[in-house]
């Protein structure tokens, strides 16, 4: 109980108002150190970054390289690898980095196309060449930071075969069908048939052609799938070619033979016009 005069519980409540600063003032100090650690730690970090980005000036990022930095080994390309599309061309090489590809065939209508994937291995089709022309194409490398190096090829197409119908554009009416145009024809060999899928552009020259020797008839319709190839249908085949010539698939529809007109439905599948085997028609 306390006292008149009796300071013993005051030096007490002072002693416990001290000791319990001292631990708050502990706290508070454990505190600021654990604060401090976290802005060194911080300040470290952006001082690195600032070295980092200072040595890269050497490397500025989107300058133009040579193209030694960025492919040691030579463009390597070749006409026509498959013998079956005379105005394609095949472009391999390897890179020291990932790199995209930009190909720009020059000429009264120049034709541009990149491949976006960053790779170090490439094998890139340079389709729609001119026809008995050397033809100046650019090539362009680019890096995953920008930097690019470029040069120019030349390649050598031969005229188009003597079979080839000559192609006069009139009238060109962009609203109407923006582009270049897909067709076919067929040439009569007596006792075959020589199919010939082909593109021409704006001015009506051939830029694209696949000669299809290797069947005995007509093979029609050719339509464009989404990925660029070709799908060309005859008899109970459909078959899908890339603009090489290559044969990537083959869809064989057994007892129906296809004509006329082949639909590419938005799920993927195919719609066909087709005949049955032994079942006749009425026209």
């Amino acid at each position: 109980m306390y006292k008149p005069g009796d300071f013993s519980g005051f030096f007490y409540f002072r002693h416990f108002i001290i000791r319990n600063y001292l631990h708050v003032s502990q706290a508070i100090r454990f505190r600021l150190n654990r604060y401090d650690m976290y802005k060194y730690a911080f300040l470290f970090l952006l001082s690195g970054l600032l070295i980092l980005q200072s040595c890269r000036k050497d490397a500025a990022i989107g300058q133009r390289v040579d193209l030694a930095n960025l492919a040691p080994e030579d463009l390597r390309v070749e006409l026509n690898p498959n013998g079956n599309s005379p105005l394609s061309a095949a472009l391999t090489f390897e890179s020291i980095v990932p790199v995209r590809v930009s190909v720009r065939i020059n000429g009264e209508h120049p034709l541009e196309h990149t491949f976006e994937d960053l790779e170090t291995t490439h094998e890139h089709i340079i389709a729609g060449l001119y026809p008995g022309t050397d033809n100046e194409v650019d090539i362009t490398l680019t890096d995953a930071i920008g930097n690019f190096a470029s040069t120019t090829l030349t390649i050598t197409t031969d005229p188009l075969p003597n079979y080839f119908p000559d192609i006069e554009t009139n009238v060109i009416t962009p609203l109407r069908q923006d582009g270049w145009t897909l067709t076919e024809f067929g040439v009569g060999l007596g006792t075959s048939f020589l199919s010939v899928p082909f593109i021409f552009d704006e001015a009506g020259k051939v830029r694209w052609f696949l000669e299809l020797d290797v069947f005995s008839d007509l093979s029609f319709p050719v339509k464009q799938l989404p990925n660029g190839n070709m799908l060309v249908s005859y008899l109970d085949h459909i078959y899908e070619y890339d603009l090489l010539g290559n044969e990537i698939n083959d869809i064989y529809i057994p007892g129906y033979f296809q004509h006329h007109e082949t639909r590419i439905m938005p799920n993927g599948n195919y719609l066909l016009a087709v005949d049955k085997e032994g079942i006749s028609t009425v026209e």
